[in-house]
């Protein structure tokens, strides 16, 4: 299982190794099953893996089965993911509340990279397990994604691991539920050729009734993760799921980066709508505070401790990469920041460079000093960032946001700019104080 998901995700083990701060030869073993994954160690796979929820709840199906130490014995605590959710307990209760329909239809977990949206995802499908309710799991793609994604993937997988038999009785009602899903060809009456608007109602209208098909008596789950990437067609096709089947049927749990997903855009535009009509939830996720932080590094070494604590600002997925790899700054963790930054204009990266080497807050005044722009150019270029929440505004000024992106961005300087660019900042900062 673990070999199969680190090819997908086209790694060695070597190089799995170094994002996730584990040994090639330990992960060999992992793969071969002669070992056995601690807690920590499903946590840094799931991290240098960059696992959806999909992933992360298939991996720990395999790890729970190899940690079996008898018949009949159940999983150790090594993967008891209920211990590594830390500082996330009430939405913990709110995740069992709406598996289990007591809540709106849909709830949408919301933040940016890092914070254990995917995470919580998992935790729903293990609930939605443990009280049998039917999980169907799916997540968008940045590139190369499927039309009506992600619900398409998460139909198309169900579809997959159901024996034919049973399928044929599912897709009872659902005869254009082919123009969506050509795996069920042969399995279902196909369509009538309907175009245009009448051929996307009818097949909506199947993909709702197979929904209900399959619900069985505790009804079944959506869990979607990844939804800025999603088109406007699969955004349509979750707003009419949601709009059209009752909830004690069928639930929705969906994540997306709310940097990534702006206002004017179809998932935030139909995220609104859903909540204004009250059937759709958002909980914000909030980096974890400094006790909380703590906790989740309770069993590294005081100098990881303390450094990951210094650079992760609170954000899970990084101070667990952080406190894994000692304190050292992991390929994989670096190349998630770089890409980050790579989302936003080139002057604007060029003014967090300042702020990097400033190491401090600065104003708008000393800002535009150093950098030889205009109040409102870099007021205009700082607005990216700070929407994307890589840089923040405190009463002193602006700053970034996390001692990781500093170190990042530090790195990718050479030696000539940094003592150039600093020695500017230097300057500029002495002037001011």
């Amino acid at each position: 299982m673990l070999a199969r998901l680190r090819a997908a995700a086209g790694l060695t083990q070597e190089e799995l190794a170094e994002r996730s701060g584990l040994s090639a030869r330990g992960i060999g073993n992992l793969e071969r099953g002669t070992g056995r994954p601690r807690m920590l160690t499903m946590e840094r796979l799931a991290a240098g893996l960059v696992l959806n929820a999909a992933g992360y709840e298939e991996l720990s199906a395999a790890a729970r089965r190899s940690c079996r130490t008898g018949p009949g014995e159940g999983p150790t605590t090594a993967v008891a993911r209920r211990d590594l959710l830390v500082g996330r307990e009430e939405e913990v209760a709110l995740l069992r509340r709406h598996v289990l329909g007591a809540e709106s239809a849909g709830l949408a977990l919301v933040g940016e990279v890092g914070l254990g949206k995917s995470r919580l995802l998992a935790e729903a499908a293990a609930i939605a397990a443990e009280e049998e309710v039917v999980v169907l799991a799916g997540g968008c793609q940045k590139f190369g994604g499927d039309p009506y994604a992600p619900l398409v993937g998460a139909l198309a997988d169900y579809v997959r691991r159901t024996p034919a038999q049973v399928l044929r009785g599912q897709l009872n009602g659902c005869e254009r539920l082919d123009q969506l899903l050509p795996e069920i060809v042969g399995l279902a009456p196909a369509g009538w050729g309907e175009v245009g608007e009448q051929r996307r109602r009818l097949m909506f209208a199947a993909t709702r009734r197979f929904l209900l098909n399959i619900s069985g008596p505790r009804g079944v789950v959506l869990l979607l993760d990844d939804l800025q990437w999603a088109g406007a067609d699969g955004v349509v096709l979750i707003d009419s799921v949601l709009r059209d089947l009752a909830p004690g049927h069928v639930r929705v749990v969906l994540a997306y980066r709310d940097t990534e997903a702006p206002d004017g855009a179809a998932l935030a535009a139909t995220v609104a709508e859903l909540h204004r009509a009250g059937l759709l939830a958002r909980r914000q996720l909030r980096p974890l505070a400094e006790h909380e932080a703590e906790q989740l590094l309770e069993q590294c070494q005081p100098f990881a401790r303390e450094r990951a604590l210094a650079m992760a600002g609170g954000v899970p997925l990084h101070l667990v990469q952080l406190g894994a790899a000692g304190g050292e700054l992991p390929w994989g963790l670096s190349a998630v920041v770089r890409q980050q930054l790579a989302e936003l204009p080139k002057r604007t990266i060029s003014l967090l460079e300042l702020l990097a080497l400033a190491d401090r807050p600065m104003a708008l005044e000393p800002l535009s000093a150093v950098s030889g722009l205009r109040d409102e150019t870099v007021v205009r270029l700082l607005t990216p960032a700070l929407a994307a929440r890589v840089a923040r505004e405190t009463a002193a000024g602006v700053e970034l946001a996390t001692g990781l992106l500093r170190e990042v961005l530090v790195q990718g300087l050479s030696g000539a700019q940094r003592e150039v660019l600093g020695r500017r900042v230097f300057e500029q900062l002495t002037a001011t104080w």
